[in-house]
């Protein structure tokens, strides 16, 4: 009976004993919290990467605009196929998938009437016809009897991670510039001689 007893007493000792130890805590806190911080850091750099490369497609959209509306005599296929290079430079080391861009020139005539004088894409083709009726501007953007330059950026966004965004998102900008110096860009032999 005495051992009964005394073998009570020590499985209440060493259960008081385990009730005091608090050393293990802190590594069932971090088994608990580990993985929720994981995802958290695989969502911000998911989130980062995405928002990084959509400011890279707006960057190029208005760059190559910009570069296109300085060119004062008109533009040469040849200059075109350059200013593309640089929109794949400018998408740096994000360009795991191909960059499209697209420039076109517009027209509108004296009676307002809205169509594109040329056009030209990064796949070396005229993805619309001159003479088509062009019905992307904003209202109120081209004055009659003016012209502006469309430059169009698209990029097939597809995560490193795949944790928050799966499948394919479509990243695209489209910007807006008025030639410098002339009423038309015109595409031709012309070597582009830029004005700022």
């Amino acid at each position: 009976m005495r051992s009964i007893a005394s073998l009570f007493a020590r499985a209440r000792a060493l259960a008081k004993r385990i009730a005091g130890d608090t050393g293990g805590f802190a590594a069932v806190e971090f088994a608990m919290i580990a993985p929720v911080m994981i995802m958290m850091l695989l969502g911000v750099v998911e989130v980062s990467d995405a928002s990084t490369v959509s400011v890279r497609v707006v960057d190029i959209s208005g760059a190559v605009a910009d570069m296109v509306a300085r060119c004062t005599n008109g533009i040469s296929t040849k200059d075109l196929n350059d200013v593309f290079r640089i929109s794949d430079a400018l998408m740096g080391h994000y360009a795991r998938q191909p960059l499209y861009v697209e420039v076109i020139e517009v027209d509108s005539s004296a009676a307002g009437v809205i169509t594109v004088g040329w056009s030209y894409d990064k796949n070396h083709g005229s993805p619309i016809a001159a003479g088509t009726p062009y019905n992307g501007l904003p209202v109120g953007l081209l004055a009659p009897s003016g012209s502006i330059i469309v430059a169009i950026a698209k990029y097939n966004y597809h995560s490193p991670v795949g944790q928050y965004i799966h499948g394919t998102m479509v990243l695209q900008h489209t910007a807006y510039n008025l030639p410098r110096g002339s009423q038309k860009v015109a595409l031709g032999a012309t070597k582009c001689n830029s004005k700022v």
